[in-house]
This record gives C-alpha cells, sequence and structure tokens, in this order.
C-alpha cells in the first residue's frame, strides 16, 4: 500500500503540488487525487515509474513509498 503522507511529503519537499506532478506525468488531477485518497492500490506501473522518475526517487525511497 502507498504511503501517502510520505509521497506528499516528498512533493511538497520539491515546492510541488499534486496537481502540478500530475500535469506533469500525464495523469489526470483528478484521477492522480482520486488514487491518493484510496491508497494508492490503482495506481498503474508506468504511473508509479513516472513519478518516481520525476521525483528523482532512489530505489529505496520508493520502495518505501510504494510498497510499505
Amino acid at each position: 500500500m502507498l504511503d501517502t503522507a510520505r509521497l506528499s511529503d516528498v512533493i511538497k519537499q520539491q515546492g510541488l503540488t499534486v496537481s502540478t506532478l500530475a500535469d506533469n506525468i500525464g495523469i489526470d488531477r483528478s484521477t492522480f487525487y482520486r488514487k491518493l485518497k484510496s491508497g494508492g492500490g490503482t495506481f498503474l506501473l508506468w504511473e508509479i515509474d513516472s513519478i518516481v522518475k520525476y521525483l528523482g526517487l532512489t530505489g529505496h525511497d520508493a520502495l518505501d513509498i510504494f510498497l510499505s
């Protein structure tokens, strides 16, 4: 399950918003918010990969956030 609090913290630390992240990785904002609200279990692999790459997460950080 996704650690939504940690993902939100990383987004804020980078000076981004969830809306900005969603726009930049090609996910509709409302879809992104809905997936976060549901615990992140519905994110597709390409979406997770895009988030990880855009935020520049290390493998360890990505595992902590997406497989907590």
